[in-house]
């Protein structure tokens, strides 16, 4: 073999050994790259601090023992452990949009504008991010990791949670008895009140026999009364002169619901219950529950 060809075989495999080591390091860019955002595990038993946000409009969420609160008010336990658990599932739905900060702005994930998130666990900070715009379609949210540059959209349930405000957090249930447990039911209208009672397996409504099937259609209504809605800042509530109120006892006597209604201009109640926590119900609700109790004759 001439030197000639020698020198240009040498050369052909310098140039080849270039090439297949720029694709290594291309494809193993592509590997180490950061396909998206891996949530931790957000145990419903374990979390006991959610806060998203600051001011007026930040959700404060608490867990004492199961129960959570939102900004004080009863939260829905079920809706906080389905969110919190959905963080695992939205792993698999995120996506990394920049690596530098330079579109922090443009994704409203500036430190100065964005809302943050901040998940506790006994003291302990599990998640810390930044929150800033709808992504796109308006679909999931931009985030980021504090002191990180990196960009992502997020998606799915988890994400979407962080869209509500903190009355959609708000446990909706104004009260849960059932049938079996009532004892009495006694209803003010005004002046004049009225008093369901049983006596052994007899019930009476003002001293006389009541339909024990419309009775128990009656006393149905109460095993789950869900809220409308709830009083907002400029709504004004006065229960001093409230025309109604019912009252739900125990076979023994003892009172296991206490509710209060504040009539409104647009046909609808806030009631209160004996803890002080208000609600909204539609008027068709709270006659059912209060003249409804003519109907058991």
């Amino acid at each position: 073999m001439s030197p000639t060809v020698l020198r240009r075989l040498v050369v052909v495999l310098v140039v080849a050994l270039a090439a297949w080591g720029g694709l290594v390091l291309r494809h193993r860019g592509r590997t180490d790259a950061p396909a998206g955002l891996t949530l931790p595990a957000l145990a419903p038993d374990q979390v006991d601090d959610v806060t998203l946000g600051a001011g007026p409009e930040a959700v404060r969420l608490h867990r004492t023992g199961t129960t959570w609160s939102v900004n004080g008010l009863p939260a829905s336990t079920g809706a906080v452990a389905a969110w919190l658990g959905a963080a695992r599932d939205t792993s698999a739905e995120s996506e990394l949009i920049a690596r530098s900060s330079g579109p922090h702005a443009r994704l409203g994930l500036d430190s100065a504008t964005a809302r943050r998130l901040t998940v506790r666990a006994a003291g302990a900070t599990l998640l810390d991010l930044y929150v800033g715009t709808r992504g796109p379609e308006f679909e999931g949210f931009y985030v980021r990791p504090v002191g990180e540059a990196a960009s992502y959209v997020l998606r799915g349930d988890f994400a979407e949670g962080l869209a509500r405000a903190a009355d959609e957090w708000r446990e909706k249930t104004v009260a849960g008895v059932a049938a079996g447990e009532i004892g009495g039911v006694t209803v003010r209208l005004g002046r004049s009140s009225m008093t369901l009672a049983r006596t052994g397996g007899r019930w009476t409504l003002a001293g006389a026999p009541a339909d024990s099937g419309k009775v128990a259609k009656y006393l149905g209504q109460f095993a789950e009364i869900r809220a409308a809605g709830f009083p907002g800042a400029t709504d004004s509530l006065d229960f001093t002169s409230a025309e109604r109120e019912l009252v739900l006892q125990a076979p023994d006597g003892r009172m296991l619901e206490s509710l209060v209604f504040d009539s409104t201009e647009s046909g609808a109640f806030w009631v209160r219950t004996g803890d002080g926590v208000v609600y909204r119900l539609d008027g068709a609700t709270v006659d059912r529950l209060t003249t409804g109790i003519g109907v058991v004759r």
